[in-house]
């Protein structure tokens, strides 16, 4: 399938501006949260999986 003009490819987020300006900082670094989210999928096996056959897998 063709990708579609002017798709990113890539993004990125620059987050100084709101660090800076509002005093924000994230609760968790990102590997955590990103691990943390990936055990909420596979305890929850039964949500997602049946969605699973209602979309094309490239």
């Amino acid at each position: 399938m063709a990708d579609r003009a002017g798709h990113a490819l890539r993004c990125s987020l620059d987050d100084s501006k709101i660090r800076e300006d509002l005093g924000y900082a994230p609760q968790l670094a990102f590997a955590d949260g990103l691990a943390g989210q990936m055990a909420r999928y596979c305890e929850r096996r039964s949500w997602w999986d049946p969605l699973k056959g209602r979309v094309e897998l490239r």
